[in-house]
């Protein structure tokens, strides 16, 4: 599974994954103390994608879901 993780303040990262984070999560990445996961969206449309990714130089191909992190 190919998961975008984002914050909520423009910090993005994609991972490959087998596992998918849920809502109340915490996830090491970003900062200190380790954020936590707020939302979740699964098979994201192919615009929302193309809004999201258009600003990242490593996306390639597409995303399984989405995570949004605080």
């Amino acid at each position: 599974m190919r998961i975008l993780i984002i914050t909520q303040q423009g910090g993005a990262l994609i991972k490959d994954t087998a596992i998918l984070p849920r809502i109340g999560d915490n996830v090491d990445m970003f900062y200190q103390p380790y954020p936590k996961v707020v939302g979740v969206t699964l098979y994201p449309s192919h615009e929302t994608q193309e809004s999201l990714l258009s600003n990242l130089k490593s996306a390639v191909g597409t995303i399984d879901a989405i995570i949004v992190v605080e």
